[in-house]
């Protein structure tokens, strides 16, 4: 009973531990990926506004 338990722990750790590394892997591959899309709308976001502001 109490075997199973701590193996049970363990695994539970285990996979927290392995998700946490996965979702860092992941967070860290697309950061690069939504800080360039971000920068490419802040370079174009001012300039549409200022078009709109300008045409009228």
């Amino acid at each position: 009973m109490n075997k199973t338990k701590n193996v049970k722990i363990f695994t539970l750790i285990f996979m927290m531990f392995f998700n946490i590394i996965i979702m860092s892997f992941l967070f860290n591959s697309n950061k690069s990926s939504t800080l360039d899309n971000m920068d490419v709308f802040e370079r174009r976001e001012p300039t549409n506004l200022d078009v709109g502001a300008i045409n009228p």
